[in-house]
């Protein structure tokens, strides 16, 4: 078996100029969930709206969403803003009795505070709606 040989002084092996090639986030090698891409809907839609209601830290539920815009579809904005846009909407659901349904619960939505923070930064870094 032939001895491998040692570069002359001064020069770098081979292994020694290899380029690393390890990932920048290494955390995602051991399960670290990475932090989600948050994007902006497009200016004028709905999700864009219900995440400005949100970056003013409001927890709108379906009555408020219709009161203001007539449209029982907050659950279907909030669904995008979540699985399309990548914003961690948190959802808590409040009794909302009615005659028909007297144990009657609705989602009401919201945002942790540091996401508040960050949906208005990105929404006044973008010129808001």
């Amino acid at each position: 078996m032939k001895k491998r040989p040692t570069p002359p002084k001064g020069k770098p092996s081979a292994e020694a100029g290899r380029k690393d090639t390890a990932p920048e986030n290494q955390g995602d090698l051991f399960g670290a969930i990475p932090e989600p891409l948050r994007t902006l809907p497009p200016a004028g839609t709905q999700p864009r709206r219900v995440l400005a209601l949100l970056a003013e830290g409001e927890r709108p539920d379906h009555a408020d969403w219709y009161h203001e815009t007539g449209s029982w579809r907050l659950a279907a904005h909030v669904g995008r803003l979540v699985h399309e846009f990548g914003w961690p909407v948190q959802s808590t659901e409040v009794l909302a009795p009615s005659r028909a349904c007297p144990g009657r619960t609705i989602a009401r939505y919201w945002l942790k505070q540091d996401d508040v923070q960050r949906a208005r930064v990105a929404l006044r870094w973008e010129g808001q709606p």
